[in-house]
């Protein structure tokens, strides 16, 4: 892998992979009184699932984008052009 790494145009298409967030971050509260008062208060609640979907969303799409870029960085590795540089 490190010989590849030395290759601008593999390390440029990595730079090119989205970053994806902590999953926790529109969880329920922890604790229990704060749970609760979330779960009775119906809006509130409708909010975080809103906003869970939302994130959910997002990340499906950054994770479709990662294997598509994926799949085309495994594709160009098999490009005999590479082996140019890989050599110098």
């Amino acid at each position: 892998m490190s010989k590849w790494l030395s290759i601008k145009y593999i390390t440029d298409r990595l730079h090119e992979f989205p970053v994806l967030e902590p999953p926790d971050r529109y969880k329920l509260p922890v604790k229990k009184n704060r749970r609760v008062l979330v779960l009775v208060v119906f809006p509130v609640f409708l909010i975080y699932i809103i906003l869970n979907y939302i994130y959910l969303r997002k990340s499906i799409s950054r994770l479709e984008s990662i294997r598509d870029k994926a799949v085309f960085l495994s594709e160009s590795l098999e490009n005999p052009s590479l082996l140019i540089d890989l050599d110098n």
